[in-house]
């Protein structure tokens, strides 16, 4: 089931904080907040921020490994042609 959506402006937020919150934990809604016109934040529900915490986690580890990889591959190449460091 894919989530509700809905858009306030930050003023309205804050004028109904509690009002917003409730609404994204009881229908696991996502809530962009707006200014201007533009979006600038959304509030989601934890579990869901949760989960886009461990996916950035595993990419940032992923992207360090391959980053390890790729080194020690270089310098290996660099050792057999004898390349000056």
């Amino acid at each position: 089931m894919l989530p509700k959506f809905q858009t306030t402006t930050v003023s309205l937020f804050r004028a109904r904080v509690s009002h917003h919150l409730d609404w994204v934990r009881q229908e696991s809604g996502h809530l962009y907040l707006t200014s201007h016109g533009q979006r600038m934040a959304a509030v989601v529900p934890v579990r869901q921020a949760d989960l886009i915490a461990q996916v950035c986690d595993y990419t940032v580890a992923e992207q360090r490994r391959r980053n390890d990889r790729l080194l020690t591959a270089w310098e290996e190449l660099r050792r057999g042609l004898d390349l000056p460091d």
